[in-house]
Order: structure tokens, then C-alpha cells, then sequence
């Protein structure tokens, strides 16, 4: 899956790859909304560790610290209790995108 901004095309896992270097993240999956401007908006939906208490501005200055312009959080970030996976463990990606749709984004 790519994410298509203003004619780039975004690999999610380049932006999760950033976000699991923070110390109070577990697990990360990176989606998209639609944007009507832009054509999609990256989202983050972050499971954070045990204890931790990172915030959405946290991970979305991560991004932008290692990341291009094309590449930051501005469909937000949703924080979950865990990833959604199918029965053989891959990401549910429908239900990702629901998620990504539907929560409080911050």
C-alpha cells in the first residue's frame, strides 16, 4: 500500500520505521485518510508501552525531525490498546483504515 500526497507516493512503513525508534512506543501502523485538497493524509495508530505516556505531538516531531515535508502525520495520530490483526497475524488493514477514519485523531 502507498499513500498518495499531492502527487507523492509515501511507504507507511518508511514513517513507522521512525516511529518505533521512540522508547515509548510498541507497536505502530500507518494508514491514511482521504484529504480532498491532497488526495491522503498519513495517520499513525500507535500502541504505546506499558506504563509510557507519549503524547500524539511527541511522535508527530519525531516524524518531522526524520522525515520529509511530504512525509509528516497530518491526518493525526489515534492511540490504540493494539494493533488489529486477521486470523494469520498480518495488520487487519479495513480495520485500520476504519479506525484511522472514525477515532479521535489527535
Amino acid at each position: 500500500m502507498l499513500i498518495k500526497y499531492r502527487g507523492y507516493h509515501i511507504r507507511p512503513s518508511e514513517i513507522e520505521t521512525v516511529i518505533l525508534e521512540h522508547p515509548g512506543v510498541s507497536d505502530v501502523s500507518v494508514t491514511s485518510i482521504p484529504d480532498e485538497e491532497d488526495g491522503e493524509h498519513p495517520v499513525a495508530c500507535v500502541v504505546r508501552k506499558i506504563g509510557s505516556n507519549v503524547t500524539a505531538q511527541e511522535i508527530k516531531d519525531l516524524v518531522a525531525s526524520k522525515r520529509s515535508n511530504s512525509q509528516q502525520l497530518r491526518g493525526g495520530v489515534v492511540f490504540l490498546n493494539e494493533i488489529p490483526l486477521t486470523s494469520t497475524g498480518k495488520i487487519a488493514r479495513g480495520k485500520i483504515n476504519q479506525i484511522a477514519l472514525t477515532a479521535q485523531r489527535e
